[in-house]
């Protein structure tokens, strides 16, 4: 097998240096992973789609005239990868770099195999690919599900031991929640701890790992987490994602009050919007899914000679409002116990084929067929290469509705 390509995906990096963007990032042993507080109340962070966090206001006073709600256009995806674009992954692998050392260049390392764990949307399996490449790693393609069902340790024997390091993204995809779809990863991680397949970083779906733990305790004490990112990092982060034109700022502004959000660049020793704070804990501290939720919300009225407004300093400034009439996507009221059972299957593992939906959940395929279908429509699930996952949007949401069903559900 060809274990030196994989197909992670990439995305446009915004204007930030990769210092100052590197410098964002922070990892720390996955116990000690904290979701920021709500700025205001439990409440309020929960609802950062309504209008709880749009009457906030703040910031500075020096509106632009506030166009009418309706007349908000959406960007296009041009203008959105300018001023909105994913995160930069490369920086943050710059900074996973530093947390981890070098360990893997010691001639017998305690623990030759590393984990990194994040939640959906967060990158994290991104962030494996980088550090590793940076490094001539080998990066490892997940076992086909034929090979998962089938437990063929081929997979794990033709490792590339030739290798002096290697780097598994995804281990949400090598395994399966059914009988016999936990063989291979127990293999996986039971040579990789014995030090057999020499030294690797894995990524791993925090859904996953809260599953791989109950199911089979695995116990990595030194297993990291990308630290979640409060109010003030994720400004940082957002402000330095956005490229603005020659010799202008960008100002993000309420779409209802026309109140200053943010600005790019961003601007030091200010209080950070009560907005962004909400949008951060909203998320839990999950950057990616932040960055996902804010590109979703941002518009421009029709009229674009008059998108531009004088700053404190006397700069033109390009002018993007941030929507409030994009609506929260939750689970309706009749989400029944079928379209539970998938959405937590597709969290567990990181998205999922539909034709192994069949397998693994105890419904005929016509009503796999029909739930997928259903959540579709209500925006709860979305297809994406051949593989359903739940949409970002819903995330949160759906989040919430298997904890309080007492689904198994991530520490994130």
């Amino acid at each position: 097998m060809d274990n030196h390509n994989s197909p992670v995906p990439t995305g446009p990096a915004g204007h930030q240096d990769s210092a100052a963007a590197a410098d964002l990032w922070r990892f720390a042993p996955l116990a000690d992973y904290r979701p920021p507080s709500p700025p205001v109340s439990s409440a309020a962070s929960r609802t950062w789609s309504s209008l709880a966090w749009l009457l906030a206001g703040g910031g500075d006073k020096a509106q632009p005239p506030v166009p009418d709600r309706e007349a908000l256009q959406l960007l296009s995806p041009e203008q959105l990868a300018r001023l909105a674009p994913v995160p930069d992954w490369s920086a943050a692998a710059a900074s996973l770099a530093h947390a981890l050392g070098d360990w893997w260049r010691q001639d017998r390392p305690e623990r030759p195999v590393r984990l990194l764990i994040g939640p959906p949307f967060s990158g994290q399996a991104e962030m494996v690919h980088r550090w590793g490449t940076a490094l001539g790693a080998a990066v490892i393609i997940e076992p086909t599900s034929e090979q998962i069902l089938g437990a063929d340790v081929r997979w794990l024997d033709d490792w590339p031991d030739a290798a002096p390091l290697w780097v598994l993204p995804r281990l949400e995809r090598c395994f399966l929640r059914h009988a016999g779809g936990l063989s291979l990863v127990r293999e996986l991680l039971d040579r990789a701890q014995g030090g057999a397949l020499g030294c690797g970083l894995i990524g791993c779906d925090s859904w996953a790992w809260a599953f791989l733990e109950h199911a089979w305790p695995v116990g990595r004490p030194d297993a990291l987490a990308v630290q979640a990112f409060a109010g003030e990092g994720l400004a940082r982060l957002l402000a330095g994602l956005a490229t603005p034109r020659s010799g202008e700022r960008i100002r993000f502004c309420h779409g209802h009050s026309g109140d200053d959000l943010l600005s790019a660049p961003f601007a030091e020793g200010g209080p950070v919007p009560g907005a962004i704070a909400h949008l951060a804990a909203h998320c839990r501290g999950n950057a990616g899914l932040a960055a996902n939720l804010w590109r979703r919300r941002l518009c421009a009225r029709p009229d674009r000679d008059q998108a531009a407004a004088p700053t404190a300093d006397d700069r033109p400034a390009e002018v993007v409002y941030v929507a409030d009439t994009i609506p929260e996507i939750r689970p309706s009221a009749g989400c029944g116990e079928e379209e539970i059972l998938l959405l937590h299957a597709l969290l567990v593992h990181h998205g999922l084929a539909e034709p192994l939906l069949h397998e693994l959940l105890p419904l005929p395929a016509s009503r796999t067929a029909a739930g997928l279908r259903r959540l579709q429509q209500e925006g709860l699930v979305e297809c994406r290469h051949g593989r359903w996952q739940v949409a970002a949007p819903a995330y949160v949401a759906v989040r919430e509705l298997l904890r309080g069903r007492d689904y198994l559900c991530d520490a994130f």
